[in-house]
Parts: C-alpha cells; sequence; structure tokens
C-alpha cells in the first residue's frame, strides 16, 4: 500500500474530538436501509467435480514422512502417510467454529471458516500451524493461526488482525508476520511475534518501534520471516527509517533483537552489501546452529553468497565474476542462485561458469577450502543423458540433494534426481511411465521439491495421457508412490463454496466461481437481471477442449458487454508442452485460444509468459508479456517486457505492440525496464491502455496511455511540474484508474511547494494530457466544524466514473475528525461525502473507512458505496453505506442483520465493492445462520 503521510504517528493517535465538539457538527440525515437484492447463492449448487483441484496450493513434508498439503485454492487442508495412502481432510472452508471447538469468541460459535490452508506450515513432528479466515458477526475480516497437534486444532493468540507469514518450530511454537490496526489509524500496521498454544504471543519487532541500537531508527517495513528454529531463535528481513542502513537481516535470539548484516557499510573483509528484498527464488535462509545464508550483491554489483551470524562474522562462499574453487570450471560468470542451507552449515548454490557456459551445483561450509560439485554441465546421468542445468533444488541435514535438473537428452529432458556422497539416482525422468498412469510431464512445474532427512523426496508433476496433476512420494527403500492426483475423488461431504470474480464494470453480467472445498471450480456468469436465474457456464478445471488440451488452473478472468471471457490458463494435452497463454470463452463457440506463449510477436520477438488479461467490449485484450528474442537459444537470454493489444479471436489486425523495452517515449529517452514483472493496467471502451514504466534518462517512472494506431502520450513523470512549482516525486503508484473519455485518476508523490502527496485527475486534449490537482495535502478540506487541511491519501482509495468524478479518502489535519470519503471533478468543488465521526444515530457514528482495494466503488451517477470497518458505539461494526451526489447516507449492510430475501444473516461482508455500469452497487458476504454459507447481492442506491 502506498500513502504519504504529512502528520506525525503521535499527533494522528491522539484523540480527534471530544463528545461535546460531536454535538455541534453538522449532520446530513442517514436514511433507511436500503433493501438488497441476492443476485446468486451458495444453494442450490450447479453440477460441481468431484476431484481434487491440483496442484496444491501448498504441500509440506514432515521428518516421519506425514505429507499436509492445501487444495481447491486452500479451500482444504489434507493429511497423508504412507501407511493409509489415503489423503484424509482437517479443514475446510465453510466448517462451523463451534463444531472445531475454536471460536474466536465467546459469541460466535455460529461462525464459519471463510479460508483455510494459507502460509501451511508444519515442523518434523507432522505438527501444523495455518493461517486462516472467518465469517464472525460484527467483525471484519477476523483472521487467525490454528495449530494443528496431530489430532485437533487449537487457536493461537497472535495480537494480529490478518497474517502473512508463518513459520513454525520442533518445539511446536509460531513466528507469525501480520497486521495490527491501530484505534483511530486508517492504515494498519506490521508486527511480528512468537506464539505458541496457551500462551500469549511475544512481540519481537513492531513497525515504527525503535530498531536495534546497531542500526537505529525505526522499523519501517517488516519484509519477511527468514526461518524460525528450533533454538527459538527467529530470523527476518526489515527495512529500516531514521538508521544507519536502510535494510537489515535480524536476528532475535529469544532475549533481544540483533543485527545480521545491513545496507551501506562494510563488514569484516567484506564491502558495502546491497540487501534487497526478495524477488524470485530463495535470498535467505536460517539453520538450526542460527547462522544465515543469504544470497546480495557487494559494491561493484557483483552478487554472491554468504553465511552470517549474530556476531557479525561474515563469510563469502561464492561470487559472480570470481573463481569457481572447482578445478576446470573457472569462475562463476552468471547469476548464482542460493538453493538450500543445512545444519553442518553448508550451502547448496549453483552458478555458470565459463568457459563453456558450464552449469555447476555446488555445497560448500564456511570452513571447507572449497565446494564440492554436486552436479556439472556434461556429468552422465545413469539412465537419463548428461546434466545440462539446475531448475531447482533442495537439501537436507544429511547433505543428500534432490534436484530438477534439465538434461541433454532429448527423449528424457528434464528429471528428479537424487544425490549425495555416491552417484546421482534417477527419481523420475520425463516421458518416463508414472505410478498412476500416463507419464511424467516436468518442464511445467518448475518448483522445489520436499527433502526430509530420512531422504524421502515430494514433487508435483503433470502427467501426459492422463492430462492430470499429481504429488509423488520417493524414497530409495520405498520408491515411487502417488500422494493425491486430480483424477482422485475428493472425501465425501466436501461443503459448496462460493465466491466473486471482480467484476468487469463493461458487463451485465457477475462472474462466480463454485468449487467443493479443496476440489476443481467451475466459472459461471450469473445476469445483472435478478429475474434471470439461470447460470451460463464458462469454464472448468481440466475442463478438455478439443484441438486445445486440459484446461489447468483458469485465473485471471475478465468479462466485457459482449458476455466474452478471457483467461490465463495453463494447457495439458496440447501440441507442445509446456503450453500456457491466454484463452477465451466466447458465447455459442467452444472455447478457443487468443494469445499463447511462444507464437511471434509483431517484432519477430517470441512471446514467453503473459501477464493477466482486461478486455473491453470491443473484443480487445490488453496484456503485458515477457518475450525473447528469436533464433536459437542462447546460454543466458535477456527477456524483454512490453504492452500488447490483440483481439480476442485471432484476426486480420493480429498482435500489436504498444510499448516495449527500447521503444522511444514520449518526453525522451527509451522504455527501459516495467516496475514488477508484470504490472497493473488498464485497458477502457476505446481501446486505451494506461500502463507505468520507467525510461532509462534518469531512470524516471512514469504513467503513460496508448493505442493501436495512435501515438503513446505521457500522463506524468517523476520529476514533471504537475502545479506550478509542485513536481511530481519519487515513483507512480500502481493503482489508476482509466475511464472511457481517457481521463486517468491517481495519487502522486510530490515535491515542492511544501506538498509531499496529491489526488490528481488526468484529461486528454489535442496537446496531449493536462493534470488537474483534485486534492493536494495542506490544501484546505471542505469539513464540518473547524478548518481541516489534506494531510494523508490512499493510492487504491481512489476511485474515477465516465462523469469525470473523482472520489477518494483523505486524511486530515483537524481538530474535529481525521479522514473522510470526498468527492469532486475538474469542474465541480470538493464535497464532502462520508466521515469518521459521522452521526449515524444518536449513540453510533463511523469509526474507520476502509482504504484498500474493494474499500469503496463510485457509479456514473456519481453515488459512492463505501466499507466501515469499525463503528463508535454500540451493536455490529462492520456496514456498507451508499452516499448520494448530495452526501446522504443509505445502509445497504450490517453485519448480523437478516439478508434481504433470504433466511440467513449477513457474516462477514466481503471488502470487494464494485459499481456497474447501469448504476448499481455490488457486494459480497459471507452469511451465518443458516445452510446458505455465501451470497452476492445488487443493490440500487
Amino acid at each position: 500500500m502506498h500513502y504519504v503521510p504529512f502528520l506525525s504517528l503521535a499527533g494522528f493517535l491522539l484523540p480527534c474530538l471530544s463528545c461535546s465538539l460531536l454535538l455541534t457538527l453538522a449532520q446530513r440525515p442517514c436514511a433507511a436501509q436500503q433493501p438488497a437484492i441476492a443476485l446468486i447463492t451458495d444453494q442450490p449448487a450447479p453440477e460441481l467435480s468431484g476431484n481434487y483441484s491440483l496442484p496444491p496450493s501448498q504441500f509440506r513434508l514432515a521428518a516421519n514422512g506425514r505429507v499436509l498439503f492445501s487444495s481447491g485454492g486452500a479451500t482444504a487442508v489434507f493429511d497423508w502417510d504412507a501407511a493409509n495412502g489415503v489423503p484424509r481432510r482437517l479443514l475446510q472452508t465453510n466448517d462451523l467454529l463451534g463444531s472445531l471447538g475454536i471460536p474466536l469468541s465467546e459469541s460466535d460459535a455460529a461462525g464459519v471458516l471463510d479460508s483455510t490452508g494459507h502460509l501451511l506450515q508444519i515442523n518434523a513432528a507432522g505438527h501444523a500451524a495455518v493461517a486462516v479466515t472467518a465469517a464472525v458477526k460484527g467483525a471484519v475480516d477476523p483472521a487467525a493461526v490454528l495449530f494443528h497437534d496431530g489430532s485437533s486444532f487449537q487457536l493461537l493468540k497472535t495480537a494480529l488482525d490478518s497474517v502473512t507469514e508463518i513459520a513454525v518450530n520442533n518445539q511446536d511454537r509460531v513466528a507469525v508476520l501480520g497486521m495490527v490496526t491501530l484505534p483511530t489509524f486508517p492504515n494498519p500496521f506490521q508486527g511480528l511475534y512468537i506464539a505458541a498454544p496457551g500462551a500469549d504471543p511475544i512481540e519481537v519487532a513492531f513497525q515504527g518501534k525503535p530498531a536495534p541500537s546497531a542500526i537505529g531508527g525505526t522499523y519501517s517495513r517488516l519484509r519477511q520471516i527468514i526461518g524460525f528454529n528450533n533454538s527459538g531463535h527467529l530470523a527476518f528481513l526489515a527495512d529500516v527509517s531514521g538508521g544507519n542502513a536502510v535494510r537489515a537481516i535480524f536476528l532475535y535470539d529469544g532475549a533481544e533483537v540483533r543485527v545480521v548484516a545491513k545496507n551501506g557499510t562494510a563488514q569484516g573483509a567484506i564491502q558495502s552489501f546491497d540487501i534487497t528484498p526478495p524477488t524470485s527464488g530463495v535470498s535467505y535462509l536460517l539453520n538450526n546452529n542460527s547462522k544465515i545464508a543469504f544470497r546480495a550483491a557487494t559494491v561493484g554489483a557483483n552478487v554472491g553468497v554468504f553465511v552470517a551470524d549474530a556476531s557479525g562474522a561474515i563469510v563469502k562462499l561464492g561470487a559472480v565474476n570470481e573463481p569457481s574453487g572447482v578445478e576446470g570450471l573457472g569462475n562463476c560468470s552468471g547469476i548464482i542462485y542460493l538453493r538450500g542451507f543445512n545444519d553442518a552449515d553448508r550451502v547448496l548454490y549453483d552458478c555458470l561458469t565459463m568457459p563453456g557456459a558450464r552449469n555447476a551445483l555446488l555445497l560448500r561450509g564456511p570452513e571447507d577450502p572449497a565446494p564440492r560439485a554436486i552436479l556439472q554441465r556434461g556429468q552422465a546421468i545413469p539412465g537419463v543423458g548428461d546434466f545440462l542445468a539446475t531448475q531447482q533444488a533442495s537439501l537436507n541435514n544429511s547433505g543428500q540433494v534432490a534436484v530438477l535438473a534439465s538434461l541433454s537428452s532429448t527423449a528424457t529432458p528434464y528429471a528428479w534426481l537424487f544425490a549425495g556422497d555416491s552417484d546421482p539416482v534417477k527419481i523420475a525422468a520425463e516421458s518416463e511411465s508414472a505410478p498412476l498412469g500416463g507419464a511424467f510431464l516436468l518442464a511445467g512445474r518448475n518448483a522445489p521439491a520436499l527433502l526430509n532427512d530420512a531422504g524421502q523426496v515430494v514433487f508435483l508433476s503433470d502427467i501426459g495421457e492422463t492430462n492430470a496433476v499429481a504429488l509423488f512420494s520417493w524414497s530409495a527403500s520405498a520408491g515411487l508412490a502417488s500422494i493425491v492426483s486430480s483424477n482422485d475423488p475428493l472425501p465425501e461431504g466436501a461443503n459448496t463454496v462460493l465466491r466473486a470474480v471482480p467484476f468487469s464494470g463493461g458487463s451485465e453480467e457477475l462472474l462466480v466461481q463454485f468449487r467443493r472445498a479443496g476440489g476443481q471450480s467451475t466459472y459461471f456468469a450469473k445476469s445483472l437481471n435478478p429475474n434471470a436465474a439461470e447460470l451460463r457456464k464458462i469454464v472448468s478445471e481440466f475442463d478438455n477442449i478439443p484441438g486445445l488440451g486440459v484446461i489447468v488452473s483458469p485465473d485471471n478472468l475478465a468479462l466485457n458487454s459482449k458476455g466474452e471471457v478471457a483467461f490465463n490458463a495453463n494447457l495439458l494435452g496440447a501440441r507442445l508442452y509446456p503450453t500456457a497463454g491466454i484463452l477465451a470463452s466466447i458465447p455459442g463457440a467452444v472455447i478457443q485460444a487468443s494469445v499463447l506463449a511462444g507464437e511471434t510477436g509483431p517484432s519477430g520477438e517470441i512471446l514467453a509468459a503473459l501477464g493477466p488479461p482486461r478486455l473491453n467490449g470491443q473484443s480487445q485484450l490488453a496484456f503485458q508479456a515477457t518475450t525473447i528474442p528469436a533464433g536459437p537459444p542462447q546460454p543466458i537470454v535477456t527477456q524483454i517486457q512490453g504492452i500488447y493489444v490483440a483481439p480476442i479471436s485471432p484476426g486480420p489486425d493480429g498482435l500489436q505492440a504498444i510499448a516495449r523495452q527500447g521503444d522511444p517515449v514520449p518526453g525522451g529517452g527509451t522504455f527501459a525496464t516495467w516496475p514488477t514483472v508484470f504490472s497493473s493496467l488498464a485497458l477502457n471502451e476505446m481501446g486505451a491502455v494506461a500502463f507505468r514504466a520507467i525510461a532509462d534518462n534518469g531512470a524516471a517512472m512514469g504513467l503513460y496511455v496508448g493505442a493501436p494506431g495512435a501515438p503513446l502520450q505521457e500522463v506524468v513523470r517523476t520529476g514533471r511540474a504537475v502545479a506550478g512549482e509542485v513536481r511530481a516525486g519519487n515513483g507512480i503508484p500502481a493503482a489508476y484508474r482509466l475511464n472511457d473519455r481517457g481521463q486517468v485518476a491517481f495519487l502522486l508523490s510530490l515535491t515542492g511547494g511544501g506538498r509531499s502527496a496529491g489526488v490528481f485527475l488526468a484529461t486528454p486534449g489535442a496537446d496531449g494530457y493536462t493534470l488537474q490537482p483534485i486534492a493536494m495535502n495542506n490544501d484546505s478540506a471542505p469539513a464540518p466544524g473547524s478548518a481541516a487541511k489534506f494531510s494523508m491519501f490512499f493510492e487504491e482509495a481512489v476511485e474515477l466514473n465516465n462523469a469525470g468524478q473523482v472520489a477518494f479518502f483523505g486524511g486530515l489535519q483537524s481538530a474535529n475528525f481525521n479522514g473522510g470519503w470526498f468527492a469532486g471533478s475538474g469542474s465541480a468543488n470538493l464535497a464532502l461525502r462520508a466521515y469518521n465521526t459521522q452521526r449515524i444515530a444518536d449513540n453510533l457514528r463511523i469509526g474507520t473507512f476502509l482504504t484498500t482495494k474493494g474499500g469503496a466503488a463510485l457509479t456514473d451517477s456519481g453515488h459512492l458505496a463505501v466499507f466501515v470497518t469499525e463503528m463508535i458505539g454500540p451493536g455490529p461494526k462492520p456496514r456498507i453505506f451508499v452516499a448520494a451526489p448530495d452526501s446522504t447516507l443509505r445502509s445497504l449492510a450490517i453485519s448480523g442483520d437478516r439478508a434481504p430475501g433470504l433466511s440467513a444473516d449477513f457474516g462477514k461482508l466481503l471488502p470487494n465493492l464494485s459499481a456497474t455500469r447501469s448504476g448499481g452497487i455490488l457486494f459480497n458476504a459471507i452469511l451465518l445462520n443458516d445452510a446458505l454459507r455465501a451470497a452476492t447481492f445488487l443493490a440500487t442506491p
């Protein structure tokens, strides 16, 4: 989340007003609750698959051979061991909290689990910790960590409102990183805690609190849990503000937090580090000796692998452009990847060496004079061919390694290998028979295997011929066994799960997803006309499409006004394997391919990976892609990113590039890169595409709009003047809104003129885009009572409609209240629509608004729906209101109230508000006190 504060934290947390002041504020009435219509519920459910949905979202292996995995979009958790050979369901979405014996409070035995299986972690005994969310009357999105001791679940005390990471050690203690909401402050803070069954949590680090004196300042962002070992020591990565470095690796030893390595200063014989947040693969590992292996760049941008501990000792094991240490291999001259770290302090890593572009997988400890080559290019592997390169690898404490390797053989280009002190042996090879029938297909599942100290390996594979996906176990003594396959039936009694797909504003239909808990999903379209009851099937997991293949993992669905749907998917049984791309469901026709990876782009480039599609009513697709140059394969391939537009059905217009790396940028320079591999982009009904990119002249980030056959236009670029002496700051937020008039609304960081942030509306014209500030910090804000000034904005709390109106949440420097939702446009003054402390009834006031994605929706008529997470006063807290253009408030839904037209009660109101083109408001809820568990509602303001 991007926001720019103006007030200090301490000042913002002060009480915003007294009760006497409240009585004097000007108020607008709150009208009676407006009825909503339940468009779709989870019962009666359409015909659904009864098989497992694979690949599992997570799977974990214990020392005793037990495997726990979550499946079906993390809607169920299963337990498998070789003794019974059949997965046992432990937990599933829509389970009653009371039946599990884990109510989150005294009054929520009727609450239900909303999601399960997230962040699944287990220890050596197979005891598990898992993050769940629940639907509970009067709560927004209660999150919890459950601990399973092998027989039952227990609720852990974490002091967190939401959970982002979990680690568990063999002492049944759990490290938890998540968010904490503080009273009267609209943005949650990060906290890192250690929890255990029956114990109060221990705070390790908290955003905004002091970091250790060795670095100084305060924690500004807790990046990740590195590890939690059996000594109870917890390693983590965090950013620091006001210290002598901006980022560091920290270790909590049970008594205090210490700095292990930090950016910007020389440490012993090591020159200055550039410790970066992990982007892909593994960058940091902790072992049970409380040492940390990490991958980082040093001065000169040479990437290396290091081992460090809390004493400050740092040992370099290998680095780019330095000798590999193995005779005949030369220097490590390519990217070094960190693969594993064990309790013997040995690090598994690989590198590309010269001459001859030779890949080697190396094992080395701080005391070892040189690394040992586990595998190196050209090494013969009995029965499968010569080793070429490591795709993935895992290491255990016995020094054994499980490797997914690419091989020289065209018959077996990939294989899982097991290596240790003896020669490597084959676990499974591409195209060889699998235990459950069919043949292994390994190229499309590039994920690490799990490897325990007993030498048991668990890995995921696609299966040819049967077109399935399966999870396998292997050991030298037991051989191969199937754990679970997408062809296997679920246990009896799985709950039905309904979830709405994010709404496509140009459509008169809603996309919904149905599945049995843990099973394969099916997507349907539902008309927004409540009298049209039938569902229209779009696609199911493992649908077999003649001439195309079997669809695996359909995702990122986009729907237009014609009923056409575009989505990302992988394909099994296609002409080439692996195949992935953007597929299309068109009414009256079979599913077809729109764009596939491997196709040739307009300049001869080869499409390598395709991002989420955007789809408009002209049947145009917009997406970001990574591409590789055409020609023979190279040892090191530079991928080029670009923004493309294509018709949903292949036609004469074909694939067109809007912008690619190296293309000229309006205003000077060339496109250098995109902020993320698949950054956000927007497509309107006129065919215009908005996107962010970085230019090479000064590494300036900009926001641009382009369309096929039209010149690219710059909306704003960092460093450019946007309002008098005020200039755009250092970054362009990832959230921005594009309407059908080509206008763009966004939050912008600023410099100059005493401004640090502002909400802007950019409007296209004959001479390009004109920026108009809607609100900037230090501007006066319309507010009841005393004078107020804007102090803070949130990038995801900006909305734009097709009439050119902008709505946004503004934090305020005010004696009366600290924030509210405002609306205005280029031709209309700002109006305050709803604000915290606003009186709803005699003893009830608005407390806290949701300022993240889905927290508001703005219709073209100017009605603004807002999600309130906390109320001040008695009764349920979460509510949805709609503010009319005259600022009159209406209540749409209240947690705990009877859902209109149903026999169930609103439980959890889901924070995914959206507006329809015809002026309606869509919202979703998990239901309580009835057989129904979920529904999507349509309200007319």
